[in-house]
């Protein structure tokens, strides 16, 4: 009737509504404490699984080679790492400012995390001007 009727993609869909179910399941039995690293346990094995099946949704059929190909043009690839910088640099900049306020409140725990960061945004920033360098540009590109 259906041909194959467990394709990656159904199998992807019905795993997702699965962990989230198992999830849900997990953030019931976190807060009572005996069965609160039982949750812990269930929540790690929910978001593996999530993990798992949405890369499922990506397959085309069982078989070995079904992966989709990841053939992106020079421009493409320029005005993704594009709009990756802008939101990693709006990501940093709220960052900074919560290190800051934490800072001022004596909370001095917080600020690996805008260090950090700010370093994500200097190595993005230099795949960049890798990718814009004249050795790397496309002369097919308009």
């Amino acid at each position: 009737m259906y041909g194959n009727a467990m394709t990656p993609r159904r199998v992807g869909i019905l795993g997702m509504i699965f962990s989230l179910g198992i999830a849900v399941v997990a953030g019931m039995l976190i807060p009572q404490s005996p069965t609160a690293i039982l949750g812990a346990l269930l929540l790690v094995a929910a978001s593996i699984g999530f993990a798992i099946s949405t890369t499922w949704l990506y397959r085309k059929s069982w078989e070995k080679d079904s992966w989709p190909t990841l053939d992106l043009s020079a421009a493409r690839y320029k005005r993704r790492l594009r709009r990756v910088a802008i939101f990693q640099g709006f990501l940093t900049l709220v960052l900074v400012c919560g290190a800051v306020w934490d800072a001022t409140q004596g909370n001095f725990g917080m600020l690996l995390i805008p260090a950090l960061s700010i370093v994500n945004v200097l190595f993005l920033i230099r795949r960049y001007r890798i990718a814009v360098s004249p050795e790397n540009t496309d002369e097919s590109e308009p």
